[in-house]
């Protein structure tokens, strides 16, 4: 990652900048922008903990259908757990909290049934999953949001996160 306005930028063929500096064209290609979100566990301790799945197979599915750009996926071995909503036992919202091999617990794959969708079902499980965490023992929570997704962070922000940077991730041009 290179931050700030002016920072120093290593040679790699992928790198991660603040929003808004400007790359070498000739070297490097746009990716994609993200934001980062922050948020602490304790106010959670209100709401019920997140209903926990170890149904792979099904969430697997799930994310096929209703979020293929999913970060995260079941047997990946930095998930926590699997956080999910049911509505008469339909899988209808599911996520994963993961532990960054540098200690960081971010969000990640938090995903509606697409028939559900802007009925605060997201919303509902971050916050339940975010009282889980805080029972682990977990106080900060992050996540990455695609720049993009406006309804994503919309839904993030009513939840209470904050917004703590703005990213592009660039990839190397091979000649």
């Amino acid at each position: 990652m290179a931050l700030g306005s002016d920072p120093v930028i290593l040679d790699g063929d992928e790198i991660a900048t603040s929003r808004g500096l400007q790359m070498d064209a000739q070297r490097y290609k746009s990716q994609v922008s993200w934001d980062l979100y922050s948020i602490d566990t304790e106010s959670f301790q209100i709401f019920d903990p997140a209903i926990e799945s170890s149904n792979y197979p099904e969430i697997d599915d799930f994310l096929k259908t209703h979020a293929r750009k999913s970060s995260v996926w079941p047997g990946n071995e930095e998930v926590l757990f699997w956080g999910e909503i049911r509505e008469q036992e339909q899988l209808v919202a599911t996520g994963a909290l993961v532990q960054w091999r540098t200690g960081q617990v971010m969000f990640a794959s938090i995903a509606t049934h697409s028939d559900y969708r802007s009925k605060g079902l997201a919303q509902k499980l971050v916050s339940q999953m975010l009282s889980s965490a805080n029972i682990r023992g977990i106080s900060h929570v992050g996540l990455g949001v695609f720049a993009g997704n406006a309804s994503a962070k919309r839904a993030y922000e009513k939840v209470g996160f904050l917004l703590v940077g703005e990213f592009t991730s660039y990839q190397k041009l091979t000649r």
